[in-house]
């Protein structure tokens, strides 16, 4: 399937733009539908700092994408390097998977000012559903 890169389990490894791999990635019919507005957010957050290589894309040897659709999509839509770990098939058939999709959950406000109260970092650049919630809340 892929080209040029030898899969290893783990090991992340940057596609960039022309490479020849960078279009090789497909749907995984066990995948949720594609959200156009999910992919929108994710492009707004990557367009300010593209974190994919700290998120790869899941992967199977075949180029099947098991974990990852929507980063995949919006990083592709805004021409930027893709970043993905392969997985093997016995894994993405066992409840890893399942595991991975339904134990996260997004931070709200309490965890966002918890993390800046403790955090010598200061929110310079916060990013943009922060910025609407911390005015709202005013």
């Amino acid at each position: 399937m892929f080209k040029n890169l030898k899969p290893s389990k783990t090991k992340v490894y940057k596609i960039d733009t022309d490479h020849a791999d960078y279009h090789c990635l497909k749907r995984c019919d066990t995948n949720r539908p594609i959200n156009n507005r999910n992919v929108q957010n994710i492009q707004k957050s990557m367009s300010m700092y593209n974190l994919l290589k700290y998120r790869p894309i899941l992967v199977l040897e075949n180029g099947k994408i098991v974990d990852g659709e929507h980063r995949y999509k919006a990083a592709k839509d805004l021409g930027l390097p893709l970043y993905v770990m392969f997985i093997s098939k016995k894994d993405a058939e066992s409840t890893i998977m399942i595991n991975l999709n339904t134990n996260q959950t997004n931070w709200g406000l309490p965890q966002f000012a918890n993390y800046w109260a403790k955090c010598t970092l200061r929110p310079i650049n916060l990013p943009f559903k922060i910025i609407g919630c911390l005015k709202n809340k005013h």
